[in-house]
């Protein structure tokens, strides 16, 4: 299908050129500040999956049908995709987020390439929890923090808006002999 579109700050709109056909993916490339991606002329509450790859300086969208993600009743898809998920300051570049284990503070280290560039405090831990990977797990384009609990073997994912925290959600249970992969 073929779509046009626009980037505007850190957003992206795509449309449809032709009304009349039917969706059958696409891909495009945005720049690599973009973090919110709305495509627009889809089936309203169809789902489909959206993936992005960096490219150079860019990153490189493809959205096609089926998967979690779930067009609104005006059949326009919005979903957050950049070219880092560590960027917690949203310059395109990744971050650090580092956990300090004897007082459960979280801190972000804002990063140009490998130069520090400044610092940010994150959200404290409550004990028995460790930070052990950071990822985009709700969508919104920003880094979130994975949690687990060694003693308990429970992950939750902790949403945040660059360094504050901003709500959770409980994650599985591990089973007992298995470690979690930094996602």
């Amino acid at each position: 299908t073929s779509y046009a579109g626009a980037a505007i700050g850190n957003t992206v709109v795509m449309f449809p050129v032709d009304l009349d056909t039917a969706f059958g993916g696409t891909t495009y490339t945005a720049p690599g500040g973009a973090t919110k991606h709305y495509i627009t002329g889809l089936t309203p509450n169809g789902s489909y999956s959206a993936s992005a790859q960096v490219m150079g300086g860019n990153i490189q969208v493809s959205v096609n049908s089926g998967g979690s993600y779930v067009a609104d009743s005006g059949g326009v898809l919005v979903f957050g995709a950049s070219k880092s998920t560590s960027d917690f300051n949203g310059d395109g570049k990744p971050d650090l987020a580092l956990f300090h284990a004897s007082d459960l503070r979280t801190y972000v280290w804002y990063l140009n390439g490998a130069t520090y560039g400044g610092a940010a405090p994150g959200p404290a831990l409550p004990p028995g929890w460790t930070v052990v990977g950071v990822g985009d797990f709700n969508g919104d384009g920003k880094p979130d923090y994975l949690l687990f609990n060694a003693s308990s073997r429970q992950t939750y994912i902790w949403y945040l808006n660059g360094p504050s925290y901003s709500g959770a959600a409980p994650g599985p249970t591990l089973p007992a002999g298995w470690s979690l992969v930094r996602p």
